[in-house]
């Protein structure tokens, strides 16, 4: 999942864009988007710049989230949560993780 998105975040960056909206109206249907580590929802943490990418559940998979944010002055960081209710919480987890441990 990671090389995934590593892949399409290098080759069609404006997905950053589109991933990083609350919400967007497509022919007339507001489309929403599920991810609460953006501005504005339950999860949100200003200082990591969440800016994707996709939220997702399966019965198989259960909930998972590919998350995506770059903060000033480190690399991109591009987190993959899977088969868990509390996926937005733990990705806020590791971001903090890897960001406190200056390990980019």
């Amino acid at each position: 999942m990671t090389l995934i998105a590593n892949h399409l975040i290098t080759d069609y960056p404006a997905v950053l864009t589109d991933a990083s909206k609350g919400s967007v109206t497509v022919s007339g249907q507001l489309c929403y988007n599920y991810n609460n580590l953006l501005p504005g929802r339950k999860y949100y943490e200003k200082a990591l710049n969440v800016d994707g990418l996709k939220t997702g559940y399966t019965d198989l998979a259960g909930y998972c989230f590919v998350g995506t944010g770059q903060k000033s002055g480190h690399d991109r960081l591009i987190t993959v949560v899977l088969h868990d209710a509390n996926e937005f919480t733990e990705t806020r987890s590791l971001m903090d993780h890897v960001y406190s441990a200056g390990l980019i």
